[in-house]
């Protein structure tokens, strides 16, 4: 027996769908009805519920709003039934995750068929979905392969449960964030990447193969940048990076040099977007966004490292402070932190890398000073009066 919260205003409404279901569907559905969003709030927190079918223009609270809060607490599909049929409404209502739009007038019969297409969807016939050798435990929220229990977090859980309920639908990262996290998506945001990685990792999903190819391109990369830079034309563009006034006086053409460079590094960029789409095997116009910080931090961790050397070991100097940010940001993912957390994680590491150097110039200065305040003598004044001796 399903259980089916109707949130309907209009009384006449109420009666017509609560008549045809008792008629139709009494063997299969059971409907509680609910006249505006207090009632809605109250039936949710007494009763677990299959389906929830909310009209948008109730008396005290609208339904995009109440359907915003229920997807904070609980995963249940949700079909709007309203008169609000513009593309804009439509869309902000599938925005906010629901599973169906329905425009009134409708047909009865439409509706049930609707209703019974979505519980499909989500497999409220099984509790068990099976998934090729996964097998998902909706009740026991439990994940086995190949009979053997996968531990996965509770978020890693709920994306999982919630691609298995949407096979064949294409979820925009937003849509993900909002349903699983609740609130809006931040834009540079990276989370939701993380963690289906995760969960892909767990599951046995990971191609190895394509990961290799990756190492390869980069290294190829990285090679042929370093070879590049060693040419006249590769000095030519450096210099023009370190002193544009100084290569021009020596009738170099700077214009040509920067074009040059921006072409280079446009090209590497590309190339980053290429690899980071086969890694999240998704791709869309903002896959780069919240990149820059990452680049950055791993820029200057590097830096701190390595120092200004020669070109290999700066290239090296990036890879190894790429892995020092992303091991930081899996320990941060790791705790749950929220977004606004992971933001303040990535500030800290660029701030702390973009420190380090000054430090270590200053720690020698610093530790004489400290030395000289607790009255001790600096080892290399000791030596020279002994020398003088």
């Amino acid at each position: 027996m399903y259980q089916i919260l109707l949130v309907e205003d209009d009384k006449s409404i109420r009666e017509v769908i609560a008549d045809y279901m008792d008629e139709k569907g009494k063997d299969t559905l059971r409907l509680t009805l609910a006249e505006d969003g207090r009632a809605c709030e109250g039936a949710l927190e007494r009763r677990t519920f299959d389906l929830i079918l909310l009209d948008v223009m109730l008396p005290d609270i609208d339904g995009f709003t109440l359907c915003r809060m229920i997807r904070k607490k609980d995963m249940v599909p949700i079909v709007f039934l309203t008169a609000k049929g513009s593309e804009e409404d439509i869309l902000w209502g599938y925005g906010l995750g629901c599973d169906d739009y329905i425009v009134k007038p409708f047909e009865i019969v439409e509706l049930l068929a609707r209703i019974e297409v979505v519980l499909r969807r989500y497999n409220k016939l099984n509790t068990t979905i099976a998934i090729r050798d996964l097998m998902i435990d909706t009740v026991a929220m439990s994940v086995t392969k190949n009979g053997r229990e996968i531990p996965l977090t509770n978020k890693e859980y709920e994306l999982l449960l919630l691609f298995a309920q949407n096979p064949g639908v294409a979820l925009y990262r937003e849509t993900i964030y909002e349903r699983i996290w609740g609130g809006d998506y931040p834009c540079d945001s990276r989370t939701v990447a993380l963690h289906v990685q995760r969960m892909r990792k767990k599951l046995g999903l990971e191609d190895y193969n394509k990961l290799f190819v990756a190492l390869i391109a980069v290294l190829a990369a990285a090679l042929l940048l370093g070879l590049f830079l060693k040419t006249k034309l590769g000095l030519a563009i450096r210099a023009t990076g370190n002193n544009p006034d100084m290569v021009r006086s020596s009738s170099v053409n700077t214009t040509f040099t920067t074009i040059v460079g921006l072409c280079l590094s446009n090209s590497l960029t590309a190339l980053s977007g290429c690899l980071l789409a086969q890694s999240q095997k998704s791709v869309n116009i903002d896959i780069g966004t919240g990149m820059v910080t990452v680049a950055l931090a791993s820029l200057l961790i590097g830096g701190a490292f390595f120092g200004k050397r020669k070109i290999p070991l700066r290239i090296l100097g990036m890879v190894v402070g790429s892995f020092i940010f992303r091991l930081v940001y899996t320990v941060a993912l790791r705790l749950d932190m929220p977004a606004y957390m992971l933001k303040l994680v990535s500030s800290v590491i660029v701030v702390l890398a973009i420190s380090l150097p000054y430090l270590k110039e200053q720690f020698p200065l610093l530790k004489r000073r400290f030395g000289l305040r607790k009255g001790r003598q600096p080892e290399e004044t000791r030596k020279e009066d002994n020398g003088k001796c």
